[in-house]
């Protein structure tokens, strides 16, 4: 297995007691499919949350077949979006704890 270095700028050092609760590392890659279109997303474990997602391939052509279908299910999709709306990637660890504190988890 592997891990991201204690050592990175990306790594978060939680300072408060209820951050044991949690991973080291919050947030992990998830693969997305809308549709036909394929992408990744950063996702959040401890809250289930995730940020905006990232697409591999061009959405469909508005007269194919499945553009429908993809704009409906990213629609529903983006609704779920909520604490990580407008990050492409995780935020850093001072958004991030700004973020939980707001939301009364620090």
């Amino acid at each position: 297995t592997w891990s991201l270095s204690e050592l990175s700028p990306d790594f978060y050092h939680f300072d408060n007691p209820r951050a044991s609760d949690l991973d080291d590392v919050p947030f992990f890659v998830a693969m997305v499919q809308v549709g036909s279109r394929l992408g990744w997303r950063w996702e959040n474990d401890a809250s289930d949350q995730h940020c905006e997602m990232n697409w591999l391939d061009p959405e469909p052509e508005k007269e194919s077949s499945d553009y429908e279908e993809y704009t409906l299910e990213l629609q529903a999709m983006q609704e779920k979006i909520d604490l990580y709306r407008g990050f492409q990637q995780p935020p850093t660890e001072a958004e991030y704890n700004r973020i939980q504190n707001m939301r009364g988890l620090y």
